[in-house]
């Protein structure tokens, strides 16, 4: 069998193995400076994103009143419209039904 000289001088061992290091520092360093980049750009972002939520807040708080008034006013039994004034319409039994509904077991009406 042959084998392969491991007499390798010193000099270069030493010389690989502080290549190695450089090597591995170089990459540690252009890690971290992407990390601290991607960072800052997330905290440039995410002011931006506040600042446009508090743009949109401020644009649409009065619409989102209206709506809730409105959505409020649906819900409510029966009265008055909060934002209009207008008087809610009470339902009987018969106009609750959905339209083209009929309803079954009733005379005149085959209970398929």
């Amino acid at each position: 069998m042959k084998r392969f000289p491991r007499d390798l001088p010193l000099i270069n061992q030493v010389g690989v193995v502080i290549a190695l290091f450089i090597t591995a520092l170089s990459t540690l360093w252009y890690t971290s400076a992407a990390v601290v980049e991607r960072e800052e750009r997330r905290a440039r972002a995410n002011e931006r994103l506040k600042m446009a939520s508090d743009e949109l807040e401020a644009r649409g708080k009065e619409a989102l009143a209206s709506i809730r008034a409105e959505l409020a006013w649906q819900r409510s039994p029966v009265g008055k419209c909060p934002r209009s004034g207008r008087g809610r319409l009470e339902r009987s039994d018969d106009s609750a039904q959905a339209p083209g509904r009929r309803k079954l077991n009733q005379p005149g009406n085959p209970t398929h």
